[in-house]
């Protein structure tokens, strides 16, 4: 397991908990959280199978996997993501996240931050109960992580992903925009990038005022200005450590929400003036 100091650089939902205390704090939220609601006859099975230490150990190791939403996802109500033959009914679920927003208002949280740090939590939840009732496997081991079973993976969602010569993984159809997979064995890690060249009468000044226009506007994830052959990029890039294990539904949640926020950023330049797209 990472280190507290490195988890905090590496995710902003615990990143947002350290302003509470951090994991001790997250660790009273979700034991108050789940005690409150197998109180509740009508609500009690929602936690069937799932104990607090697990729910627990799922928050710290999957955490990674949750990216920042624009703002205005906060303000809807979350909605389950756990396969259907494991979901609630809407009216159970709408209780257990009344009762988990009330946990996290008592415990302290700042009533604007409540929806955001509810439905990160939830998310990873969420995945906690799909593992519970699992039948097959729906996690990778570390050893488990090379490009062919990434690809598999990809290629298995109705996407179109191929293998390059260096042995990252590009997929293009079946996401918002392409993006590359590369595996970063030195430091097991997941890293998502994407890229898109400027226009040939463009130049660096003008990338990267739409750069900080970009940052502002999507904020879940650091776009850059670099400097390339033969024309400067618009990047970004997300990375995910896989030490304690990946489990696919996240995964592949995170890769589809990555491919979205690069298109967003590329929404900036809606004219094309300054950017090529390789969608046009």
């Amino acid at each position: 397991m990472l280190d507290f100091f490195e988890w905090d650089r590496k995710t902003l939902m615990l990143t947002l908990l350290n302003q509470y205390g951090g994991l001790p704090f997250l660790k009273k939220v979700i034991t108050a959280w789940h005690e409150a609601v197998v109180e509740e006859r009508d609500i009690r099975h929602y936690f069937i199978n799932v104990t607090p230490d697990i729910l627990m150990k799922d928050q710290i190791n999957y955490m990674v996997f949750i990216m920042r939403q624009p703002d205005r996802i906060y303000r809807e109500s979350p909605y389950q993501s756990a396969p259907l033959d494991v979901q609630v009914g809407s009216g159970v679920f709408d209780e257990v996240m009344v009762v988990l927003r009330k946990t996290l208002t008592e415990s302290g949280v700042n009533r604007d931050l409540v929806p955001r740090l509810s439905t990160q939590i939830v998310e990873i939840v969420e995945e906690s109960r799909a593992q519970a009732e699992d039948i097959v496997i729906t996690s990778w081991k570390p050893v488990d992580i090379t490009p062919d079973n990434i690809l598999r993976f990809y290629n298995k969602q109705r996407g179109d992903a191929r293998l390059e010569a260096n042995d990252d993984i590009y997929a293009s159809r079946g996401y918002a925009y392409p993006f590359w997979t590369r595996i970063l064995r030195d430091t097991q890690q997941i890293m998502f990038f994407a890229t898109a060249d400027i226009q040939e009468w463009s130049n660096m000044d003008e990338l990267k005022k739409l750069v900080a226009q970009a940052n502002e506007k999507v904020p879940s994830v650091q776009f850059e200005a670099v400097e390339a052959s033969p024309l400067p990029q618009f990047r970004t890039q997300f990375v995910l450590p896989y030490q304690n294990g990946v489990p696919t539904r996240l995964f592949l949640r995170a890769a589809r929400q990555f491919a979205s926020f690069f298109d967003a950023g590329m929404g900036i330049d809606k004219k094309r003036e300054i950017l090529r797209s390789v969608l046009t």
